[in-house]
């Protein structure tokens, strides 16, 4: 009796080791204004695990199994951040800050064609 609560016992901290769960969760902020991110792409590269930021800047991602991960944040308009994570059985915190991407134009110059693009014919 005593070996076969023993194996019972480890059968099930085996099953528990294998199927450790645990999650991402995290605040994005704007890096200029410090002001919440909203609508931040947060996903595990190579992994269907995603979410997205809400008006606080908040997201969470779980369930994600035990592992090492790396964690990308997008967001148009802003430098795409990559963060290595390690999952175990609880949550992991992950805050953030993105930085606007400022690109300056020198010269803009619009031109305007006209062209026709179809013509009637009267038929008689």
């Amino acid at each position: 009796m005593g070996i076969r609560l023993i194996l019972i016992l480890i059968t099930i901290s085996i099953y528990h080791l294998g199927f450790a769960q645990g999650g991402i969760q995290g605040f994005i902020k704007n890096h200029l204004t410090n002001d919440p991110a909203e609508g931040v792409e947060v996903f595990v590269n190579g992994h269907t695990y995603t979410s997205k930021t809400n008006k606080k800047g908040y997201f969470k991602i779980s369930p994600v199994k035990a592992g090492t991960y790396t964690v990308v944040l997008y967001q148009h308009g802003y430098s795409t951040i990559t963060r290595s994570v390690v999952v175990s059985d609880k949550m992991v915190d992950l805050d953030s800050d993105i930085e606007p991407i400022e690109e300056l134009l020198d010269e803009i110059e619009i031109a305007a064609k006209n062209e026709n693009t179809f013509s009637l014919t009267r038929l008689k």
